[in-house]
Parts: structure tokens; C-alpha cells; sequence
């Protein structure tokens, strides 16, 4: 069984910082409901895993919108009409 953090720091309504028996640091988002900094030896280092994280996580739910917006755009032109070239 795991012991109880050395101390647990809430910095936001979502995030909590806490200190480890095994001299390190986790960073805790309560609205993902995921540790975004593990293990980390200093908490900044647990920041800085954290930015890490949700910057690899933006760029995969940025990628995932751009294929989804062209297959809609893709399916929406199948109903619109283009104006004529001699209008």
C-alpha cells in the first residue's frame, strides 16, 4: 500500500501539487483526471512535464479537428452548388 504524500499543495481549483516520500514531485489535474507530472525531482520539473504533456496532447487533438474538418467539409460539397463561372 502506498503511504500518504509528505504534503499535497493546491494550486488551482484543478491542480495539485504533492511531494512524495520517495523525494519527488506529482502534479495532478483533476479535470483530466490524470497525474500530467510524475516522479519529477523538483516541482518545476513536474511543471515542465506537465507543459510537455498537454503541449503533445494539443497537437494530437489539433490533428484529429483538421481530418475530421475535411471529411465534413468533403461531405458538405457533395450538397452545395458552386455558382456558375459566367455569372
Amino acid at each position: 500500500m502506498s503511504r500518504p504524500a509528505i504534503q499535497n499543495i493546491r494550486l488551482t481549483e484543478h491542480l495539485t501539487l504533492s511531494e512524495c516520500h520517495t523525494i519527488n514531485w506529482w502534479l495532478y489535474d483533476e479535470r483530466a483526471g490524470i497525474n500530467v507530472g510524475m516522479r519529477a525531482a523538483t516541482p518545476f520539473d513536474a511543471f515542465v512535464e506537465a507543459i510537455e504533456y498537454w503541449a503533445k496532447r494539443a497537437t494530437k487533438v489539433e490533428h484529429a479537428y483538421v481530418q475530421i474538418k475535411g471529411q465534413v467539409d468533403t461531405f458538405v460539397t457533395q450538397f452545395v452548388e458552386l455558382p456558375d463561372e459566367d455569372d
